[in-house]
């Protein structure tokens, strides 16, 4: 249960980061002095890549939840943050599936190739991939 909650904190801590890194102090225009909103302009692009996917459920807890899944809910909240301050943000991916299609012979190498593409496409500031690793050894923990 520790480990858990620190893997929870360490993955709120990034978000607030990434947050504090892409937002910028910005002065009131004579519009928005008017209509008292606040107008966001975008101040750059973050790729967020939800690591896993489709037949790939990466790391399966001991709670039975899919690492797919929880990068997934992790990279949708770093969207929503992100977005709100702001940022431009493409997704790798929105939904469970993987990048790539059923006749693939290597899916993994097509799901590699789909999101490097997504990611030069954007002509990113920055890309996060979001990851939950493991190791079987209880000694090593942490990011």
């Amino acid at each position: 249960m520790k480990k858990i909650r620190m893997e929870t904190v360490l993955s709120i801590l990034l978000l607030a980061g990434l947050c504090l890194l892409f937002t910028r102090e910005s002065r009131q225009t004579a519009g928005e002095a008017v209509t008292g909103e606040k107008q966001v302009e975008a101040t750059g692009t973050v790729v967020v890549d939800a690591g896993h996917g489709g037949s790939d459920p990466g790391k399966i807890g001991i709670n039975g939840a899919r690492e797919k899944e929880v990068n997934l809910a992790i990279a949708e909240k770093l969207k929503d943050c992100l977005e709100e301050a702001g940022i431009r943000v493409v997704m790798t991916r929105s939904d469970s599936g993987g990048l790539y299609q059923e006749e693939d012979e290597n899916k993994k190498q097509a799901d590699m190739r789909a999101r490097c593409t997504i990611i030069n496409e954007a002509k990113a500031d920055l890309t996060v991939s979001v990851h939950q690793n493991s190791y079987p050894a209880e000694a090593v923990c942490g990011p």
